[in-house]
């Protein structure tokens, strides 16, 4: 959260406009009104005095003029209520924009900085949470590997751009945690599955790509034979967020999917040829970076560098059939929810390439985000890669864990905090990065970022990484040693055991 820059994250400046909207008007805006407001249109401009938007400012970052944190101080009646631009994530279910606004007008003046702030710092708490909820989960399948599964979460480049940022995304991902994990773990009170279907419900009341998901209900509840009272109370409140959620977009903005089109149909007798095979590989690109909305992801040397060591080590423990039948059957329901999700990003994908031929332009606007997949971790961390990481011997562990803490130290100290400092361009790209130069550490990058990213505490960035990476060293250890532990005690004999 110290490091971002204003608006950093993908699209971050129109859910806070959305948010903006619904803490003056008291309403959802339609797609095609006038809802952004004038304080934040002059961030997209990029007009002096304003907090400049990082996303906005795009190839041209490194060479603005004057990259250092301004805000417009408090907000005047005028800059909030005036609109000037109308906001696709008008598109987008209500419930987060609904509690955001809610927290937005507690504030006793409101200025621009303020406000991000509190919306960031809203996700970082659910963000943070998910990850206890993930950890808890591991734990009690796979122990300490369980917890380290989990904190391999926070070395994704996504954790910093995708939920630690002002959108309803990590209100999702937070449901989504609490509900997948109570379901794998087998509740027993009546009150449990209230919370479980509370957690449903509010996951897929509050985005869309959530509701592949629920495939895993009907298949867990087939395994573990539940009391009749969980499946009615689970199926009701899923039937209830799924309902209403079709019913308010159908009234607000005339589709049930929320899928409108922006753009005019094009002239007669011009064909527009969608590019699929680009589609394909930023979808597989998005996936693996999973950031970078400025073009300056991994080269396709670094993304083979970055995932195949670790995804090769897993698929070798994945292909060995665990001889544990409760294993068996949550991996049948880790494989079903992946198939279940793709299929609906082939969904979105359809229904932006429509939008796409109707605006005569060969590649879609959206319909290729491979960051997306990232809501399915709350199911496959704890279960996939705790078992990998409990099944593999104690150094290739720590090496599958370490490897991915190694590039998170990449990836965040040598290019995006470099890329927000606008120490890098796409002139000169490295052998890893599409932006460079080549990455190296250098104190300079947290000196400027100082200056730029909208905080808090953005001068004490440096402190905070230090302090991460000994905390990721600490359990890293007590990984080691559990596992020493574990390896010695299954080399005992039988009854000893």
């Amino acid at each position: 959260m110290a490091l971002l820059p204003p608006y950093a994250g993908l699209d971050e400046l129109y859910h806070v406009a959305r948010i903006s909207f619904v803490a003056e008007e008291g309403r959802q805006p339609v797609p095609d009104e006038l809802s952004v407001p004038l304080y934040l249109q002059r961030s997209l401009a990029l007009e002096p005095g304003s907090m400049v938007s990082f996303a906005q400012a795009a190839v041209d970052w490194p060479n603005l003029p004057n990259k250092t944190l301004q805000s417009r101080g408090v907000l005047t009646r005028m800059e909030r209520e005036t609109y000037v631009l109308p906001n696709y994530e008008a598109q987008q279910p209500s419930p987060y924009y609904v509690i955001a606004a809610s927290t937005v007008r507690v504030l006793p003046a409101r200025n621009d900085l303020l406000e991000l702030r509190l919306l960031r710092l809203q996700s970082v708490l659910l963000a943070v949470a998910s990850i206890g909820i993930i950890g808890i989960v591991g734990f009690r399948l796979f122990g300490v590997a369980g917890i380290v599964a989990a904190l391999a979460l926070t070395a994704l480049p996504t954790w910093h751009t995708f939920l630690i940022r002002a959108s309803n995304d990590a209100l999702a991902y937070f449901c989504l945690a609490i509900a997948v994990g109570i379901s794998i773990l087998r509740p027993q009170r009546w009150y449990v599955f209230v919370l479980e279907g509370a957690a449903w419900a509010l996951a897929l009341a509050t985005k869309l790509y959530t509701w592949p998901v629920a495939i895993i209900l009907p298949l867990l509840w087939w395994w573990q034979r539940p009391a009749r009272s969980r499946i009615i109370i689970v199926a009701l409140a899923c039937a209830v967020g799924v309902g209403v959620t079709l019913w308010e977009l159908e009234q607000r903005t005339g589709t049930s999917l929320g899928l409108a089109v922006f753009h005019e149909a094009p002239a007669d007798g011009e064909t527009v040829r969608i590019d699929y095979l680009e589609m394909v590989k930023i979808t597989i690109a998005s996936a693996i970076w999973m950031s970078g909305q400025h073009n300056n992801a991994l080269t396709t040397p670094g993304m083979a560098l970055y995932v195949l060591p670790p995804l090769i080590l897993a698929i070798l423990v994945l292909i060995r059939r665990p001889e544990d039948q409760q294993m068996r059957l949550l991996f049948f329901v880790c494989i079903a929810a992946v198939v279940a999700f793709a299929g609906g990003q082939v969904v979105h994908a359809f229904a932006h390439v429509k939008e796409a031929k109707a605006a005569g332009i060969s590649l879609p606007l959206a319909g290729k985000e491979g960051w997306y997949w990232y809501v399915l971790t709350p199911l496959i961390v704890p279960v996939a890669v705790g078992f990998v990481l409990q099944e593999l011997r104690r150094a290739v562990g720590i090496f599958f864990v370490a490897w991915l803490g190694a590039w998170d130290l990449l990836i965040t100290e040598g290019a995006l905090l470099r890329d927000f400092a606008g120490l890098t361009t796409p002139n000169t790209p490295s052998l890893l990065f599409r932006w460079g130069p080549a990455p190296r550490f250098d104190l300079s990058s947290f000196e400027r970022i100082a200056a730029i990213a909208a905080g808090p505490l953005s001068d004490t960035v440096l402190l905070w990484r230090l302090f991460y990476v000994g905390i990721v060293a600490a359990l890293l250890l007590w990984f080691a040693r559990s596992k020493a532990d574990r390896d010695g005690s299954q080399s005992e004999p039988s009854a000893s055991r």
